[in-house]
């Protein structure tokens, strides 16, 4: 996304970043914010059990063990479709390609743990909490685009660019740690 939704893109498609990304930012909350309504309401029909805890526990520590490992996160193998840059204006392109990273599910999925919040709204089945963690998860996500705001050349683009893939291992390892200690925290709690 940062490689399509930047300032010199934008530019060169005359299109205002500004708007794009509010339009991307405002996609991505409405799209987790709908899956997490959803997720939190199916949960409703699922009755309240004692192994319930020990279930999220286990998907917990399942989730962690796939970030933690070389495994990849079972998924769609899609990305946005970039041909939308050309047709499109760009709110209705930042809009689009931000309701389909919303949901968590709609693109590739890099982490288990997308699987383990989804589960967890279900498990605890309370539509108002999914919402609200819907759309935080929409929110975190659409954050990253802001970090090429000041890429005003390519140099510049580039630059950012290079810095993220130096964290690009840490994009496993800190959900696969908060995983377990999720678990971890809910089976000694």
């Amino acid at each position: 996304m940062l490689t399509s939704i930047n300032p010199l893109g934008e530019t060169g498609r005359k299109q205002s970043w500004a708007v794009t990304v509010f339009s991307y930012v405002a996609g991505t909350v409405l799209g987790g914010s709908v899956i997490g309504l959803a997720l939190g309401s199916i949960g409703l029909f699922v009755p309240d059990k004692p192994w319930t805890l020990w279930l999220l526990a286990g998907l917990l520590i399942l989730g962690g063990v796939v970030d933690a490992s070389r495994w990849s996160p079972p998924g769609i193998h899609r990305q946005v479709d970039e041909n939308w840059l050309s047709k499109y204006r760009g709110w209705v392109y930042g809009f689009g390609f931000g309701v389909q990273l919303g949901t968590g599910m709609a693109t590739i999925v890099t982490t288990a743990a997308i699987y383990s919040m989804m589960g967890m709204l279900v498990l605890v089945g309370d539509p108002v909490l999914g919402l609200s963690v819907g759309a935080t998860f929409g929110l975190a996500r659409s954050l990253p685009v802001l970090l090429v705001a000041r890429a005003s050349t390519f140099g510049r683009l580039s630059e950012v660019m290079a810095r993220l893939e130096e964290w690009r291992p840490w994009s496993r390892r800190v959900p696969a740690i908060a995983q377990v200690a999720l678990a971890v925290i809910l089976i000694l709690a």
